[in-house]
Formats: C-alpha cells, structure tokens, sequence
C-alpha cells in the first residue's frame, strides 16, 4: 500500500492510483449505496472521492490509514450529496405550492388557506432544533427510516424516535393557535 501511495503521490503513477481504485471501489460503493440509497448516485459519490485524491495526490503521504481516509471521504460526500437532495426536494416543495396557488380550480380562498398553512408549518419546521430538525425532516419529508437516519447521522434509533417525538409535540404546539383560529373563523 505504501508503494501504491508513493507513486501516486511523487510519480502521479495512473496504474498505482487503478490499483488503489480497484481494490477498494466495491466496498466503497456499497457504502455509499447504503447511505444514498441510488446506484448511481452513490457510484458518483465514490468516483467525486477518488478523484479528489487524484487531484490531491501530492497529500496523499500524509494520510495514516488510507482505507479510514476512503470511507470517511465517501461518508461526507454522501452526507453532502444527502444535504443536496434534500435542498432539490425542498425547491420542488416550494414550487408545487406556488403551483397550487397559481392553480386557479382550487378558487382565491382556499388557495390562501393553504398557502397560509405550508408557510406556518415551515416556519414550525424552522423553529425546531437543528438535530431535532434535521431528524423529522430526514424521517418526515424524505422517507428514510429510523434506522437509516440513525445510521447516517451515527445516532441510536431510539435517539431518532426520541427526537421525532420532540419534534411532533413542539410542531402540534407551534401550530395549534394557528388552526384554532382558522377554525374559528370558518
């Protein structure tokens, strides 16, 4: 391996850098797989990951456990790639509510209503604590399980029930005064 890494880094040696490719894409790759839950996503998170170490080979020296190096490097790109999937999501959200509004079948007042209702509900979202947040959104809006949001943010699967629980309750708080006057009214 230190052969391997000293080429790569003194010699910029392709071969070395395909052997290091070699032996350790497959694992990588369900690593990855396991986090992003998308083949391709996840052989483009692998694939960002080896080419930074290309284009960082001169620092490669410095790394005392390369296969640590790898999988830690493949974590935070799928974690970043995670964040970016949820930002695309968030837009798409964002964008159906203005398509409802705009969708004139719906009439002016309950278009209001319900625009009223997203923009409290994510103002509730935005006033919970960031884990306790990222947690309901990870669980609530994208889908994945207790399980594979523990595993990602490297928590126990009772943390994430314990923080969905928190975040159900201050959300039910947050909004009660909003939908006991939207009663009232109505």
């Amino acid at each position: 391996m230190t052969d391997w890494l000293t080429r790569i880094a003194h010699q910029s040696d392709r071969q070395a850098f395909k052997q290091l490719f070699d032996l350790h894409f497959h694992g990588l790759h369900a690593f990855a797989l396991h986090l992003v839950k998308n083949r391709e996503v996840a052989e483009e998170v692998v694939s960002d990951v080896f080419t930074k170490v290309w284009v960082n080979r001169a620092t490669l020296l410095q790394v005392r456990d390369v296969k640590a190096y790898l999988y830690t490097s493949v974590r935070n790109q799928g974690l970043n790639q995670l964040a970016l999937r949820h930002h695309q999501m968030q837009t798409r959200t964002t964008d159906l509510t203005f398509d409802l509004a705009a969708d004139k079948s719906l009439g002016p007042e309950r278009t209001l209503l319900y625009q009223e209702m997203e923009q409290e509900v994510q103002k509730a979202i935005g006033q919970l604590p960031e884990r306790c947040r990222l947690i309901f959104q990870m669980v609530r809006q994208e889908g994945f399980s207790y399980k594979e949001a523990a595993e990602i943010l490297g928590i126990s699967v009772k943390t994430v029930d314990n923080q969905l629980t928190i975040a159900t309750r201050k959300l039910a708080e947050s909004l009660r005064p909003y939908l006991v006057q939207r009663q009232l009214a109505h």
